[in-house]
C-alpha cells in the first residue's frame, strides 16, 4: 500500500527537545519539498532510523501570517500518542498512569472493537523511561491510514480526535493534523499492518467504543496479533 505523508529530511538517534530545533523540523516539514509517496514498509524503515513526518500536507508559505489550517492540502495518514503517563496536580510531574497500555495485544483490541485498523506500530525514543517512583512507562505511537486523501481540515481534527478518545491514556493535545511525529531507535520493532480504513470507519469510532458483540469466533477482517508483519529493521 502506498501513503502519501510529509518526511523530514534528516534523522534523530533521540527525541529533539530544544524548542529551536523542534521548530526547525516543523519549518521543513512545511515545505511541498517534504511530501513524499512511500510504501508503508518504506516508512516504517524511516521511522526506524529516527526520521520524522507530518500527516498533513501543506503548501507553501505566501505570508508570514498564514495558519496551517489555510495551507492544509490533504491528509491520509493520522496517528495517536500513547503517553501513558498522567501529571501530578501536587508537584506537576508526569507519572506512570495506572490505566497504562502496555502490550500490542490490547492496542489490537481496542481497535478492533472500534471497527478501526492501525497501519503501523511502534514505541517511541522515549518508552522504557522511568518515573519518580521507578515504574517503567512504555510509549507507543499507533498510525491509521484512510483509503482516501482527506481534503478538508476539520474532518482531518474529527478524525484525529475521535482516535484519540479510543485510548485512555492517549496525548489529547497531539489533536492538530498538522502535528509531527518523531521516529524511533533501532532497538525499537516496527510492526506494520498493510490496511487502511475508510473515512467514515475513522470518524465513527468514537465518541463511545463500539461495544462487542457476543462472544463469537474472530472474523478474517478482524486484526490480530497474528495478522501483523512484524518488521524488526535492525
Amino acid at each position: 500500500m502506498n501513503v502519501i505523508v510529509s518526511l523530514d529530511s534528516q534523522s534523530f538517534t533521540s527525541k529533539p527537545q530544544v524548542d529551536a530545533e523542534v521548530g526547525t523540523i516543523r519549518n521543513r516539514l512545511g515545505s511541498s519539498t517534504t511530501h513524499s509517496k512511500l510504501t508503508l514498509e518504506q516508512l516504517g524503515e524511516y521511522l526506524h532510523r529516527g526520521y520524522t513526518i507530518q500527516g498533513a500536507l501543506l503548501r507553501d508559505n505566501q505570508n508570514v501570517d498564514e495558519s496551517t489550517e489555510e495551507r492544509f492540502l490533504e491528509q491520509q495518514l493520522f496517528y495517536v500518542v500513547i503517553d501513558n503517563t498522567y501529571i501530578s496536580k501536587l508537584i506537576g510531574v508526569k507519572y506512570k498512569s495506572p490505566e497504562a497500555i502496555e502490550t500490542l495485544e490490547a492496542i489490537l483490541k481496542i481497535c478492533r472493537r472500534a471497527g478501526v485498523k492501525p497501519c503501523i506500530i511502534y514505541e517511541s525514543f522515549t518508552s522504557g523511561s522511568k518515573d519518580l517512583h521507578g515504574a517503567t512507562i512504555k510509549k507507543f505511537l499507533v498510525i491509521f491510514a484512510a483509503d482516501e486523501h482527506v481534503t478538508d481540515f476539520e474532518t482531518s481534527r474529527k478524525i484525529i480526535e475521535a482516535l484519540i478518545s479510543l485510548f485512555p491514556t492517549a496525548d489529547k493535545a497531539c489533536s492538530d493534523p498538522a502535528s509531527i511525529l518523531y521516529g524511533t531507535s533501532p532497538d525499537k520493532p516496527i510492526y506494520i499492518y498493510n490496511e487502511a480504513n475508510s473515512i467514515e470507519s475513522l470518524l465513527n469510532c468514537s465518541p463511545a467504543m463500539k461495544k462487542s458483540t457476543s462472544k463469537r469466533r474472530p472474523r478474517k477482517e478482524d486484526c490480530t496479533v497474528a495478522d501483523i508483519k512484524v518488521k524488526r529493521l535492525w
